[in-house]
């Protein structure tokens, strides 16, 4: 089991996210704002973090940034529709292990959960 941060200002979004990882048999965390990832990550030490690229309330990058000074070996999966490609790249180049585009798809998230937990 691992415990996944999830981060995302959509209350539907992480509500969904929290229940496919609970069906998955993991433990998710999920946090609404900038404050409540950075805070989370620091109390719960989550082995994986699936991130919202876009939030209203922090940069993108800067908010990688700083959950990444917390923890670098903590994955960060970052989440956004096809139309931000140039967004997903530039936090793929800023440290993000990998994308997950919305809308979610279990399988995907299996996926994901499988490359970056179970075979570390």
């Amino acid at each position: 089991m691992a415990r996944v941060l999830v981060v995302d200002d959509s209350p539907l979004v992480r509500v969904v996210l929290c229940d496919l990882l609970r069906d998955l048999g993991h433990e998710p965390i999920p946090a609404g704002t900038a404050a409540e990832a950075l805070e989370f990550c620091a109390r719960y030490e989550p082995d994986l973090i699936i991130k919202d690229l876009i939030m209203e309330d922090a940069d993108p990058i800067l908010l990688m940034e700083e959950l990444r000074a917390i923890n670098a070996e903590i994955p960060i999966i970052v989440c956004s529709t096809i139309a931000r490609r140039h967004e997903i790249c530039e936090a793929l180049r800023a440290g993000a292990a990998d994308f997950l585009l919305k809308p979610i798809d279990r399988r995907e998230v299996a996926q994901v959960i499988e490359r970056y937990i179970l075979h570390k």
